[in-house]
């Protein structure tokens, strides 16, 4: 659950690659688990963010 919040962060891989660095010292895991589930919620979220953007570019043109 917390790996999923930082995934708003940042949608670019050289910071997210710091952070689950950071993060996997931190709760005594793997960095590449960590760095896969990362990168895994922030693909995740940047896919909702942009459809929800181009659907709202959609229906809201007369704005």
């Amino acid at each position: 659950m917390r790996m999923k919040n930082l995934s708003r962060l940042t949608p670019k891989k050289e910071m997210i690659v710091i952070m689950s660095d950071e993060y996997a010292k931190l709760c005594h895991k793997s960095e590449t688990e960590v760095f896969e589930k990362m990168w895994f919620y922030t693909n995740e979220f940047q896919e909702k963010f942009f459809k929800k953007k181009r659907l709202k570019k959609k229906f809201l043109f007369w704005k």
